[in-house]
């Protein structure tokens, strides 16, 4: 037992150092920085990026999340092109004609989203809530305008979901995964590990994250499973699920759901 809890340790400085790589390398590339920066440099750019994502989640909740980006005609054909905040391309394909028709396309800009939220697989929730690369024909332009608007909505959800997991990632030592996946076409989770600190054992919860396609953030949101290799593993998820209970429905649920869990593993 005392074997377990010496491995856990070791694992959990394990995922700090890990974390400490990881944001060195995150604030280099969003705050354009040249070299490697030192440690109380990276203390003052971590407290700056947190006030710009409070500032991100007033631009996502009340500003336009989209620009053109290129419009151009060919015969009876237009082609229209939405970027998303660098992290989405919607093209429209507009036919003109005795049989109109709008076809649109969602391409996600992989590359500027690994470097945004490197280390929890943040494509795979992306692509699963924009249906990336699949094509729809709407038919009417009242729906084109309907599809930015749902469009839009979704990513500011997204968005705070994945800001969330991504700064708890780094916030938490005893949090040492922290992944998004789809399990099948219909369905979304974020998967979070803990060490329990008391057992010495690893603690997984898996958070059903579906309601993102809708544009819904899951404010009421219950882990639907609680897995633990803990002789007492039982006990250990009525602990976390009553904890997380009696949280308040409301914004930053995910951030604030993960603090509870790890203080539950802490004590």
């Amino acid at each position: 037992e005392e074997q377990e809890k010496v491995d856990a340790k070791r694992q959990e400085l394990g995922s700090l150092t890990d974390k400490v790589n990881e944001l060195s390398q995150s604030l280099i590339f969003s705050c354009n920085i040249k070299g490697e920066p030192i440690s109380t440099d990276v203390v003052v750019l971590v407290k700056e990026q947190l006030k710009k994502n409070t500032a991100k989640r007033f631009v996502h909740q009340h500003l336009q999340l989209w620009e053109v980006v290129d419009l151009e005609k060919k015969n009876s054909q237009y082609n229209l092109k939405l970027n998303y905040l660098s992290f989405l391309h919607q093209r429209f394909t507009i036919t003109v004609g005795p049989v109109s028709a709008i076809i649109a396309t969602n391409k996600l800009i992989e590359a500027n989203i690994k470097k945004s939220y490197p280390m929890i697989n943040a494509c795979v929730a992306f692509a699963y809530v924009f249906n990336a690369e699949s094509s729809r024909n709407l038919r009417s332009s009242k729906n084109l305008a309907l599809e930015t608007q749902l469009t839009s909505l979704r990513l500011s959800k997204l968005l705070d979901v994945i800001e969330e997991a991504h700064m708890v990632k780094i916030e938490l030592s005893n949090l040492i995964k922290t992944s998004f996946n789809a399990p099948n076409a219909d369905q979304l989770d974020l998967q979070l590990q803990f060490i329990d600190c008391k057992a010495g054992h690893i603690v997984t919860l898996t958070l059903d994250m579906t309601c993102l396609k809708h544009g819904v953030y899951p404010m009421e949101i219950l882990p639907s499973q609680v897995q633990s290799r803990s002789p007492v593993s039982q006990l250990r998820s009525a602990e976390i699920l009553s904890a997380i209970r009696a949280l308040k429905a409301d914004y930053c649920r995910i951030l604030r759901l993960c603090k509870c869990v790890s203080q539950v593993l802490r004590a």
